[in-house]
């Protein structure tokens, strides 16, 4: 279908409504759901000017993480995939894009994007009925009679039946942008090729789908541009496994994590004017892969968003029994306004994805006053996380003076990184060598590499919730003051990452924080062994002593001894409980090794030959003295790699366990 109809359409004097595309219109919605209005059409390549992707639309100065809907587009994915070798290799084979997702979005006299509309102007001449939505864009559609089976909903309710085809969307495309939420790397390409091949791709017409949101109006209260368009490219991709990771965690609506993490990412990005040296280069927020997401990419990446996100989902606000939603959200502060509707999920059963639509905002609210000064804490203050901020705005110096110098890439490369960018294998051969140039400047301290690890973060983060829940039942205490504390707490030893402790050369993390291989172990009980040895550290003197003391100087004298010698004996029987649990596990986990790997072992020869004569005879009483051996020399090995752990911590190594036993009750730590 063309864009261009003959016929002239004046709404009235005031809008400029200087763009149109014809096509099929519809509506989409459930009883209970938003509508979505939608326009199926199609552009040929002289009209693929009219859409926009979201990265040239949302500066980033100037949108909050709430109003983003876009990854970056993947030049090297445009190249290679989608031109290489799918559009010019098209030879005697059909070829097809499905239709890209496309959403009209509205811009201010300051260039941020209109949430809401003020009023929906309607004219209806009996012939042809049009709605329009400020001066911003309008829908025109002919009246068809009354046995139409195709409506467009009018005023108080009113349905107008129509011909839906023919139907034209119209626009100021001074306010208004077609902005592509999905499919903007199929459209990336052939915008591409329209300028530097355009015979290849002369005769496509590409599919199309419109949407918007009608109902989006100031009077009539919840809906939101920006959050129905979220909600749609969140669901859209939600079935992309490979693609959105991070985009997925920050502007999922219905998770309580997520919200969040958008506040913190807000709130680091606005920590400072200059982009280059915002907090939020600490935090990675647009990774592509989703393998990658769970992990630190870059050389002065401190987190990423998806390693709070699981943090906070599985282990704060999750939906089993011991969430610690209530406390660490203060919903009690905000119960009128999140029970106002008599069918309001109550504030005892809100978690993690059970709240309802119209409690989000307040609870955004509450994650930003509650939530997120924590976890700028925790992530922020330690002091291994300083030495990575240190070291980057260092290096950012250096990128000052090589760009005021003129050297040849450190331009290009400032833009890359001011843009939260990498070079990739399309850049200048400047950039890319300026940016390694640049990752010199950062390199790190041995040991500090393990607290950027999405293990150790959860297990940390697990732990301040722990405690944080505890502190505010008990004696009202903010969470905040527990993230301080804890800080301050684990800087004499957790936070020394010239000790190595969580090193993974260390005898007692072996097998049991990390794998065989060497890895991290990501397993459940290997997140809750990571979770346990931290919280093991407040047997340790030093440690427990410095978190009373911080919480002495933020309370004075409302902390008084008593609750001082609680707060102590909590601290103590939840730690002792985590070191049991640990070495039972690793004791566990030694014993079975050795007995599947005996063979491999440096045992002497004569050794072995016992084993392997005791084995071969296949009777009860070879097999039990086989065990007993086996079982002997794996404690021996047990005590000799858990003994420095419990020399770290202070404890008597007296006092090591060497028999597995009940470790039950131990998965809330």
């Amino acid at each position: 279908m063309s864009i261009h109809d003959s016929e002239e359409v004046v709404i009235d004097e005031g809008p400029n409504l200087n763009q149109r595309i014809t096509g099929y219109i519809g509506s989409f919605n459930t009883n209970d759901s938003y509508n979505v209005n939608y326009l199926l059409s199609s552009l040929n390549i002289k009209e693929f000017k009219l859409l926009d992707i979201a990265s040239e639309v949302f500066k980033f100065d100037q949108v909050d993480f709430e109003e983003m809907v876009q990854r970056d587009v993947d030049p090297v994915r445009v190249q290679e995939e989608i031109i290489d070798q799918y559009l010019k290799a098209g030879k005697n084979r059909a070829l097809f894009f499905p239709p890209l997702i496309v959403s009209v979005i509205a811009f201010d006299n300051l260039d941020k994007p209109v949430h809401q509309f003020n009023e929906i102007h309607e004219e209806n001449n009996g012939k042809t009925f049009i709605k329009r939505w400020d001066n911003f864009f309008a829908i025109e559609a002919r009246i068809a009679d009354k046995g139409s089976n195709a409506y467009i909903k009018g005023k108080a309710g009113s349905l107008i039946p129509i011909h839906p085809y023919a139907s034209k969307i119209l626009y100021d495309d001074k306010q208004v942008k077609l902005v592509v939420i999905d499919g903007q790397h199929r459209f990336y390409a052939l915008r591409e090729l329209s300028g530097r091949q355009p015979d290849l791709i002369k005769d496509i017409d590409l599919p199309i789908c419109i949407v918007f949101s009608p109902d989006a109006i100031a009077r009539n209260g919840g809906q939101d541009v920006m959050n129905n368009l979220r909600n749609m490219f969140v669901t859209i991709n939600n079935k992309a496994k490979d693609v959105s990771g991070h985009f997925l965690d920050l502007l999922n609506d219905h998770s309580i994590a997520s919200l969040c993490v958008r506040e913190l990412a807000n709130a680091w990005k606005e920590s400072d004017p200059d982009s280059l040296r915002s907090n939020l280069q600490f935090m990675e927020w647009n990774q592509r892969n989703k393998s990658k997401s769970n992990q630190v990419n870059n050389q002065h990446s401190i987190t990423t968003v998806s390693i709070i996100a699981d943090a906070l989902r599985n282990y704060v606000f999750n939906n089993k029994k011991d969430s610690k939603t209530f406390n660490l959200l203060a919903l009690g502060t905000r119960k009128d306004e999140l029970e106002k509707h008599p069918n309001s999920t109550s504030i005892y059963y809100i978690t993690e994805s059970e709240f309802d639509v119209e409690q989000a905002y307040i609870l955004r609210e509450l994650a930003k006053e509650y939530v997120v000064p924590c976890l700028d804490w925790l992530l922020l203050k330690p002091t291994v996380y300083r030495h990575i901020q240190d070291k980057y705005l260092k290096a950012i110096d250096v990128l000052e003076a090589n760009v005021e110098k003129g050297k040849d890439g450190w331009l290009t490369f400032k833009k890359l990184i001011k843009d939260f960018k990498e070079s990739n294998k399309l850049s200048p051969e400047a950039a890319i060598l300026a940016e390694r140039d640049f990752n010199k400047e950062i390199i790190l301290d041995k040991g500090i590499d393990t607290y950027r690890k999405n293990v150790f973060q959860q297990g940390y983060i697990r732990v301040w919730a722990q405690v944080s829940d505890y502190l505010i039942t008990e004696y009202e205490i903010s969470p905040f003051i527990t993230a301080k504390a804890m800080v301050a707490a684990y800087e004499k030893l957790v936070f020394d990452y010239r000790r190595n402790i969580f090193d993974k050369d260390q005898a007692y993390a072996n097998l049991i924080l990390y794998d065989k291989t060497g890895k991290p172990n990501v397993t459940s009980r290997g997140k809750q062994a990571w979770s346990e040895i931290l919280m093991s550290f407040y047997i340790e003197n030093k440690t427990s002593n410095e978190f009373i003391k911080a919480l002495k100087s933020e309370l004075g004298e409302a902390f008084d001894p008593d609750k001082s010698k609680n707060v102590v004996d909590k601290l103590t029987a939840w730690s002792q409980k985590a070191l049991a649990s640990y070495s039972s596990e690793f004791l566990e986990k030694i014993e079975k090794d050795y007995n599947n790997n005996w063979r491999i072992k440096e045992f002497p020869k004569a050794f072995k030959d016992k084993l392997e004569g005791l084995i071969s005879k296949e009777d009860p009483d070879s097999f039990d003295e086989f065990q007993k051996l086996i079982k002997e020399k794996a404690d021996y090995a047990y005590k000799q790699s858990i003994e420095p752990l419990y020399s770290l911590l202070g404890v008597d190594k007296k006092s090591i366990p060497s028999t597995i036993f009940d470790s039950q009750d131990t998965d809330q730590i």
